[in-house]
């Protein structure tokens, strides 16, 4: 198995952004959670200019959280690394990993945009970090797997049980184990994803967020990390969040339950959603919604692995290539709607949310409500269930 990487899936939605500002005067900054495969964007990107017939010898390529490197975590050592390579005359195209690591980077970058024959990548987990003290620079957040791309890496494995299996067991597998890039390469073994998974969250916690911002008691953040990523799709407010981790016996003030929500949301572990009113004072009334980025995540830490998720739904429309967000929450039929009319939008939903090759499998009412009845049913853990999908995406209605 070892030649077989589904990270190197390709992101076309991400090289397509980077492709829009290639050779403009800004600094392309690439931020995501930790995992979701920005590095590799990068060395796909890479392969794209080699296409164009870039040659090599203009690309340079720095992984700041290597050891090889460590000399260029000093500002003057990574300047004069970078110089010594740029070709003259002709434009060169510069990526660095985990760019914040290096003290005083921001200058760095500054005094090789000046130059005007650098064009210029850069990436990390901690969207603050790599921003701060950046004057001109296009931000690029990048997601784990949409789903489509998870059904593409998917067919690709090497094992043959795991690229047989249909689209419905496939989402449900995408509902429970995630959709980090590496996941995939564990072959659905519940064990080994959620040591991964566990050891990929601690590594959020002290080089995401602890080595970057201070903070006093590490069990408190994991508290909160915790209770926001096992209770994905709640409406919650910094004094909500902060009564709740006092309760728990960590005694915690409404500005450093802001704090920690801020710094989740920097490393792209949840997104904060407000809810839409034409009128502007309405949306203050309301809280946010936050949502996990990653359901595996949420899973591992709820301990149970192997418990079938509980789909929900909502009217956002969204294109195939979106990433669906599975909740774990029950949520019981709203009067008067009807619920074979939630069955539709749901069967809509699921089969935009495939390649346009792959929707025969969930495009019958019949298979899609077999598909339901399977996951939504009496159970003694939950009682009767609405299905409830929510999708995240760039270009929707709601």
């Amino acid at each position: 198995f070892s030649n077989y990487n589904p990270s190197m899936i390709g992101r076309i939605q991400y090289l397509k952004e980077l492709a829009r500002h290639m050779d403009k005067h800004v600094i392309k900054v690439i931020t995501g959670i930790r995992g979701c495969g920005k590095s590799v964007v990068l060395e796909l990107f890479q392969k794209v200019l080699m296409q164009k017939g870039i040659p090599e010898n203009r690309m340079i390529f720095v992984h700041l959280d290597e050891s090889a490197y460590s000399r260029l975590l000093d500002a003057k050592n990574l300047e004069d690394y970078i110089v010594e390579k740029l070709q003259e005359g002709v434009m060169n195209y510069i990526f660095i990993d985990d760019a914040y690591k290096c003290t005083g980077f921001q200058k760095v970058l500054s005094s090789l945009l000046a130059r005007g024959n650098a064009d210029l990548y850069i990436s990390g987990s901690n969207r603050t970090a790599l921003t701060e003290g950046l004057s001109d620079f296009q931000l690029v957040t990048m997601l784990p797997y949409s789903f489509a791309e998870y059904l593409e890496a998917q067919k690709q494995s090497m094992l043959k049980a795991v690229a047989e299996q249909t689209v419905e067991q496939h989402f449900m597998d995408f509902a429970r184990y995630g959709n980090i890039p590496f996941t995939l390469q564990l072959f659905k073994n519940s064990r080994n994803i959620n040591q991964y998974l566990l050891g990929l969250y601690n590594t959020i916690i002290v080089q995401d967020i602890a080595s970057i911002h201070p903070i006093k008691e590490i069990k408190v953040l994991d508290a909160a990390m915790s209770y926001m990523l096992t209770h994905t799709g709640i409406s919650c407010s910094s004094k909500k969040l902060a009564d709740t981790l006092t309760e728990q016996g960590f005694k915690t003030t409404q500005p450093t339950a802001e704090n920690y929500l801020q710094f989740m949301e920097e490393c792209g572990l949840i997104f904060r959603v407000g809810r839409y009113d034409i009128k502007e004072r309405e949306n203050l009334k309301s809280l946010p919604t936050f949502y996990a980025a990653d359901m595996g995540l949420s899973n591992m830490l709820t301990k149970k692995p192997e418990m079938n998720p509980i789909l929900n739904t909502t009217s956002a429309w969204a294109r195939w290539e979106t990433t669906p967000s599975i909740l774990w929450h029950q949520r019981v039929v709203r009067p008067g709607t009807s619920r074979w009319k939630h069955l539709s939008r749901i069967q809509r939903c699921l089969t935009r949310s495939c390649a346009p090759s792959d929707r025969s499998g969930i495009s019958t009412q019949e298979s899609l409500f077999r598909l339901i009845r399977q996951q939504v049913h009496q159970s003694p853990e939950y009682g009767s269930a609405m299905p409830w999908i929510f999708f995240r995406t760039d270009s929707c209605k709601i």
